[in-house]
């Protein structure tokens, strides 16, 4: 799979706020950026006054602002409705209600791809794979323009009780077309896999970074040192990204006092999120792929940055910047693109992605599995990783 896709599932989020504006400051702000506010109330009033149906004022308003935030030709800024913002919301704490699948929508496809297949979920269960094409939920197909309904629809957000309701979802794979049943569930993504792999090498998982990640990571760390552990491999195939603050607190593990990552706002103000001086200091390698995203290339870019592991696996997605979820007074919300970030060299990854310092690739029968389902046999990125470890003597 390219790694040059547009991810539509994940990505670095920062500060959730409450925006009120005044009716005065609105139209404050409209003389500076041509925005025809008096032309947007004609409307409004013309509708009022000749429209000869009734019409829902507030669904008005939804798809109002949703076509104002479209017309950035940002994917990732996004209007959300009070339930879809708080399902949004849901999922930085790593459980959420779905089917238990990660999508990227490349603008080329005509459809939506499956990235990666939770283990354990109801989608596993119902047999769907990576690399399915998902071509409809209940009948309706996927648009780039109802990508974002059709996920809230999947969730069930629209239901008061969604956990067990089934849904038909159409896939293609290998050209053919095929309707399953699935089971919406609570999806538990945060889940992270650890395991010896070698002589002293410990291999530890992260699917997505969020508020249960650290915790893992903690938990994992221990029971492997219990077992001997000297090194580690750290994978971040395949996870496209989360919430920022849980990104770098899962650094700070790893990095002494120093730069983790900072941004750069539109007015050129910088934040910087920083490591203290307490670092578990035991040699890494980082395995990564063209679907290691936006956090994972935070954590990725600071510990090459800082020399402080060697990166394996092919260039990664390449998503150098940050969401903000901003919350309107009605519960409504916004994601919105309001600064890009840079590694501690001052390096912006953005459409250009990270660059392993090993590059492996998987053979293409290998690419179409998850992660979790190689063998080692098929793994050789995981294999090399061990290599390294092994040869340069760093246990």
């Amino acid at each position: 799979m390219s790694s040059k896709k547009k991810t539509v599932v994940a990505c670095v989020i920062t500060c959730v706020a409450t925006v009120i504006l005044t009716v005065g400051t609105i139209f404050y702000l409209g003389g500076r950026d041509g925005f025809d506010y008096l032309k947007f109330q004609q409307v409004k009033s013309i509708i009022d006054s000749e429209f000869i149906y009734e019409h829902d004022g507030e669904r008005m308003t939804d798809y109002a602002i949703s076509g104002m935030v479209s017309s950035l030709d940002d994917p990732y800024s996004i209007y959300y409705d009070k339930e879809s913002f708080e399902s949004r919301m849901s999922d930085f704490s790593g459980n959420y209600v779905g089917i238990g699948v990660t999508m990227l929508y490349p603008e080329e496809e005509a459809y939506p791809v499956i990235q990666e297949v939770y283990e354990g979920s109801t989608a596993e269960t119902a047999g769907i794979q990576k690399e399915d094409k998902l071509v409809a939920v209940d009948g309706t197909e996927f648009t780039h323009d109802n990508y974002n309904d059709l996920i809230d629809y999947t969730k069930g957000t629209h239901l008061d009780d969604p956990i067990g309701t089934a849904i038909t979802v159409t896939i293609e794979r290998n050209g053919n077309r095929l309707d399953l049943t699935v089971e919406r569930g609570d999806i538990k993504t945060t889940k992270v896999d650890y395991r010896m792999v070698g002589d002293g090498i410990g291999y530890l998982r992260v699917a997505k970074f969020d508020e249960n990640t650290v915790p893992g990571i903690e938990t994992a760390m221990e029971a492997m040192y219990g077992e001997g552990m000297e090194s580690l491999i750290f994978d971040l195939r395949g996870c496209p990204g989360g919430d920022l603050e849980s990104v770098c607190a899962a650094a700070d593990i790893f990095l002494d006092k120093g730069v983790i990552v900072y941004m750069e706002d539109k007015k050129g103000n910088r934040t910087y999120r920083y490591s203290d001086e307490e670092q578990d200091t035991i040699p890494m390698v980082i395995l990564i792929d063209g679907n290691s995203a936006s956090a994972s290339e935070v954590f990725t870019g600071a510990m090459r940055d800082r020399e402080r592991a060697t990166i394996v696996g092919v260039t990664s997605f390449g998503k150098g910047i940050v969401q903000s979820l901003i919350t309107l007074p009605d519960g409504s919300g916004l994601s919105i693109t309001t600064e890009q970030y840079f590694s501690p060299n001052g390096i912006n990854i953005h459409g250009v992605g990270i660059e392993p310092d090993v590059r492996i690739e998987l053979s293409e029968e290998a690419q179409n599995k998850t992660i979790p389902q190689l063998t080692l046999e098929e793994d050789t990125q995981l294999q090399g990783a061990i290599r390294i470890l092994s040869e340069t003597g760093e246990q």
